[in-house]
């Protein structure tokens, strides 16, 4: 070592600690870690940060049809589509209640207008590529409900036909889960 060479621990990484247990540490889950530094920040009006522990725990998702709308109560971080489900309501027409990839993104039956507060803010590739595909278009804000969480209030408006992608409104139905709980074994 030179002379203006300075010898130094290496710094740990933030939000961890410098021990070897850190990375397996079972109080901290895999999603926090994962997590950006201001993800749990909330920004008030004047600026003022404020944490997850000062934003509610459900947000407001109103949902478009036909008929109306209704206003269901969600928790931040449930997906949109099983918010709906357990709740009475579904991002399904017809016989896509029973005929749908549970969640996975592949099948484009659950394709919604959403916005509001979710994540993540834009489609993956998965939904561009679901979405570009037939009988879909891909247009501003038709988002797949099974691939979208909730973060705060959201309004979603369901179209009508088996894939949701007619320019109609569709019709209010009740959510048929012909699974039980398997209908949400993805969510995890």
């Amino acid at each position: 070592m030179h002379a203006w060479q300075v010898a130094a621990a290496p710094r740990p990484r933030p939000g961890r600690s410098s021990g070897s247990d850190a990375a397996h540490d079972p109080a901290t889950s895999r999603h926090d870690r994962m997590r950006p530094r201001n993800a749990g920040a909330v920004w008030t009006r004047r600026g003022d940060r404020a944490t997850d522990a000062d934003a509610p725990e459900t947000a407001r998702v109103t949902v478009e049809t036909a008929d109306g709308t209704r206003v269901i109560s969600a928790r931040r971080g449930e997906l949109l589509r099983s918010a709906l489900l357990r709740r009475g309501a579904t991002p399904h027409n017809g016989n896509s209640m029973l005929i749908n990839c549970r969640g996975l993104g592949t099948c484009g039956t659950c394709a919604m207008e959403i916005t509001g507060d979710v994540e993540p803010a834009a489609p993956s590739a998965r939904e561009r590529l679901r979405l570009s595909f037939p009988p879909h278009e891909l247009r501003p804000n038709l988002r797949l409900a099974c691939q979208v969480v909730v973060q705060g209030d959201v309004r979603a408006k369901k179209f009508d036909g088996f894939w949701g992608a007619r320019p109609t409104l569709a019709a209010a139905a009740a959510a048929e889960t012909y699974f039980g709980e398997l209908e949400y074994v993805l969510d995890a």
